[in-house]
């Protein structure tokens, strides 16, 4: 990578980067907010061509957001809503075998807490299973017809390297 620096500046004062491992680098960015209160938008000049490594990189620092609409479903008949705001949801999900994956990359061993939220249609009820590797969960599906339900899952210890995520029906009524 030549450099990193911020759209919105003039100078392009370089950003500071590192490499973090083979496939990954960090950028420091300034905590200002823009004046104009947009998203900062990072340019990136690199020496030739990028390839994706495929995973999303956890960060041990900050908080995780896993959206439905950013995970890969498995199985058939079910699917994600429009992704606009609060329509970003799986609808269709009924039986044991679809369910819900995320794919990511752990720099280093560390804790993290998991949260589950969700909006439930009238109708839902039945029992989800939280996995990764050896930890798995169970929990109630809460109707709530006018509110987001909120999940303490438990705390979950990640060694480095590649993990998957999955969300599974347990006892299918409907989501």
């Amino acid at each position: 990578m030549k450099s990193a620096y911020l759209l919105a500046d003039e100078s392009k004062k370089k950003l500071n980067v590192r490499r973090l491992d083979s496939s990954d680098v960090s950028i420091d960015v300034p905590s200002v907010v823009p004046p104009d209160g947009s998203d900062a938008v990072v340019v990136l000049e690199l020496n030739g061509q990028v390839e994706r490594a495929g995973f999303r990189l956890l960060s041990p620092q900050h908080t995780n957001r896993f959206l439905a609409f950013d995970a890969n479903l498995h199985g058939q008949g079910f699917g994600f809503g429009d992704g606009k705001t609060d329509r970003y949801f799986v609808d269709g999900w009924k039986t044991a075998t679809q369910f819900l994956f995320w794919d990511f990359k752990v720099i280093q061993a560390s804790e993290y807490r998991v949260v589950v939220r969700y909006f439930s249609g009238p109708s839902a009820g039945g029992r989800y299973l939280l996995q990764q590797g050896d930890f798995k969960k169970e929990l109630p599906v809460v109707t709530q017809k006018t509110s987001v339900v909120t999940q303490e899952v438990g705390t979950i210890n990640l060694n480095k390297g590649a993990v998957q995520l999955r969300i599974s029906c347990s006892q299918c009524y409907s989501f």
